[in-house]
């Protein structure tokens, strides 16, 4: 079934090519989005088929190359982790393609063209077998993804895909070396054959250990939360649409998936696993911080995607892979609701995305403030929508893990938590609360009469309510995701009361933060919580860094 999903989205990008071509076709963008539709249920009616008879099938396309009497071949292979995600993918790109009709009035077709070509990619990438094809496809997106971030041929936008791209260029050169070394090594790049091998030696052990840090490495500089190598702060000029799919399926997903698809090699040693968790739960909260000191809506947003991808890699740094899985879909569709809502209120506001510039929307904008509050509850640990069932999942496979960072990975993960909440009514505050800073014209035109935007919304609250439920009771905890899921069976049902409880605290105090301050932006002082935090880390590093160069040395002489 997966193959007829990529024909329908091949179909529709030719579609989008020759409407490109022949702009006077108004009413191809009403074909491309019903195709788009359909591509979706098709994906939805293969993901249900899956849960009902869950099965692993390789279609081979053509052959990719050949060395040592071995093949590698470009192929389509479907398992139950790829058919979830392929699934996720085509509702986001089908809302993202009907929101695009309402909200890009300026040249249209073209962008119709550049966001269809991203399933394809997203496609390919996910049923990959092998890591050669993964590569190519990864490197695909990411090119895509640089269109979309310059689509406006702004200086600003333009330099920043430039910015983008150059730092893609160089986690994709380190990359490309693990992905070297893994051939010398292995003989082969196929996921299933890397996955069967067994360590024979210490000498096998090292070479495990290198490729693993290596692998660490370039998926640290591709989402680093700030600075120049910040490849979220360069993908924030991308149109909302586009931008649904950058932080949902590229910024988020991209490296958990390469993790998931490489368990074997991230999990030689425990030391490797540490400095995945470290990695993970510095990225997630720097990039909070990173998000609660923006001023730019589109900005605040895209480092929220960093956090939370850096959850997703804490999540496999404790080999609790389903969670994982859970906070990737948990995030891609609470996040697209709020993106889409932002979108809302900067095409109400004639492209103004400054928080600071807002205010007093709420009695203009009614329909969007409720996707926004719904959307925020759904991203901050709710009871009973969807990131309170990952995160539920999350704190259960840390708490029964033997990992010696259970302590800090606990304490890190509702220090997040609670920065996520506190920036997020923020935002909602400053928009929709207190007096307006609109300009009277700005504020007379601002609506959201809008039919498809509209649409948008009411669709991605549904999904924003339920995907939890959902996925949680019908991919979790029944026997599609068993081939590469850790399961934990036993459940401290105190720990896990006490986290939501704090974290229900937290909302609370986000709220009456913002109403003591008067809707003014809230600078909370977080440099000394990053100061502790970051020298923490720096201890943690330092000592297994000790730990893996005794080992070295005793295995060479030996």
């Amino acid at each position: 079934m997966v193959e007829w999903i990529l024909i329908f989205q091949i179909f529709t990008l030719l579609l989008g090519i020759f409407y490109a071509r022949r702009p006077e076709f108004e009413k191809f963008p009403y074909y491309i989005s019903a195709i788009s539709i359909f591509s979706a249920f098709l994906a939805i009616g293969t993901f249900i088929n899956q849960i009902i008879s869950p099965q692993i099938t390789k279609k081979i396309l053509f052959k990719l190359l050949e060395f040592n009497n071995y093949s590698l071949n470009f192929c389509l292979f479907s398992d139950s982790l790829s058919i979830t995600v392929i699934a996720i993918v085509s509702m986001i790109i089908a809302i993202s393609n009907f929101y695009s009709i309402g909200y890009i009035k300026k040249n249209l077709p073209l962008f119709l063209c550049y966001l269809n070509a991203l399933p394809i990619f997203l496609t390919f990438f996910i049923a990959s077998d092998n890591l050669m094809q993964m590569y190519i496809c990864l490197h695909l997106l990411y090119v895509g993804s640089y269109f979309l971030i310059s689509f406006d041929k702004k200086e600003a936008s333009i330099k920043k895909g430039n910015n983008f791209l150059a730092v893609i260029k160089i986690g994709d050169a380190i990359f490309l070396i693990a992905v070297a070394l893994i051939l010398k090594n292995f003989d082969t790049l196929s996921f299933e054959d890397i996955n069967k091998f067994s360590i024979q030696d210490d000498a096998q052990l090292r070479s495990l250990e290198i490729i693993s840090v290596i692998m660490i490495i370039s998926i640290v500089l591709k989402s680093f939360p700030t600075g120049i190598l910040s490849c979220g702060r360069h993908s924030s000029s991308a149109p909302i649409p586009a931008l649904v799919i950058i932080q949902s399926s590229i910024i988020s997903a991209a490296e958990i998936f390469v993790i998931i698809r490489l368990q074997s090699i991230f999990e030689c040693s425990e030391t490797i696993q540490d400095m995945l968790v470290l990695a993970g739960l510095f990225e997630a909260i720097l990039g909070a911080i990173s998000a609660g000191y923006q001023k730019d809506i589109r900005k605040i947003l895209v480092y929220s995607s960093i956090s939370q991808s850096g959850l997703m890699l804490t999540a496999c740094g404790f080999s609790a892979y389903g969670a994982a899985i859970m906070l990737y879909i948990t995030h891609t569709f609470s996040k697209s609701l709020l993106t889409l809502a932002s979108g809302s209120i900067i095409k109400a506001l004639s492209g103004e995305c400054s928080i600071d510039k807002m205010g007093g929307l709420l009695e203009t904008l009614p329909k969007t403030y409720t996707s926004f509050v719904i959307a925020i509850i759904s991203a901050c640990c709710f009871p009973l929508l969807p990131s309170y069932y990952a995160n539920k999942i999350l704190v259960n496979d840390i708490i029964f893990s033997e990992s010696d960072l259970y302590y800090f990975a606990l304490l890190s993960i509702t220090v997040v938590s609670l920065l996520t909440s506190l920036y997020f009514f923020r935002v909602l505050y400053k928009i929709f609360h207190g007096s307006t800073h609109i300009d009277e014209i700005s504020f007379g035109y601002a609506n959201e009469n809008d039919k498809f935007i509209t649409i948008s919304l009411y669709i991605s609250i549904f999904l924003a309510i339920f995907s939890g439920v959902i996925f949680y009771y019908t991919a979790y905890t029944s026997t599609i995701w068993k081939d590469l899921t850790v399961f934990s069976y036993k459940s401290n049902t105190m720990v896990i009361i006490a986290f939501f409880t704090v974290n229900f605290i937290g909302i609370i105090g986000a709220i009456m933060v913002c109403k003591s301050l008067k809707f003014s932006q809230v600078n909370f002082p977080t440099y000394k919580l990053l100061i502790i935090f970051w020298h923490l880390c720096l201890l943690k590093i330092k000592i297994y860094g000790n730990q893996l160069l005794n080992n070295f040395r005793r295995k060479d002489s030996q």
